[in-house]
């Protein structure tokens, strides 16, 4: 089966077969282009990957994809191919923060409050920071 062209995600690199070389010399050169489509957050995960027949590197989800049906073992890894620095979107960054100052919060609580209409039902579940305090908060249930 031919290596396709294009995949949208890491989920569907990983599906993809490793690349046969049917003993050709010098072994097929494969690279598969991660468009980040159809959902716009995953954009950042634009960017080509080649096939490496030799690697055991650790699947990274970002620089390092180790295809489904190859063993944690075994050799074989689509590697993202760059030149420069390496982009947190890649890892799934989202680069979403949303800042609020009335935000109110009891000691010992996992329930933020605030007025300011900054959160919305996709916030539910993120990490957040809470100024003032001794440390992270953590997971919390957020009021919108």
């Amino acid at each position: 089966m031919p290596t396709p062209k294009c995949v949208y995600d890491y989920v569907q690199l990983r599906g993809v077969p490793p690349p046969s070389s049917s003993g050709l010399h010098p072994p097929v050169c494969d690279y598969i282009f991660i468009a980040g489509l159809p959902e716009p957050k995953n954009s950042g995960l634009q960017g080509f990957f080649e096939w490496r027949s030799g690697s055991i590197a650790n699947d990274n989800a970002g620089t390092v994809i180790r295809p489904t049906v190859v063993p944690n073992a075994s050799p074989g890894r689509w590697h993202r191919v760059f030149d420069g620095p390496i982009s947190v979107q890649w890892f799934g960054a989202k680069g979403d923060e949303k800042t609020v100052h009335d935000g109110k919060m009891n000691a010992g609580s996992v329930k933020l409050t605030t007025l300011a209409g900054a959160f919305a039902p996709g916030d539910v579940g993120k990490n957040i920071s809470v100024g003032g305090g001794r440390s992270s908060a953590g997971l919390v249930h957020i009021d919108y």
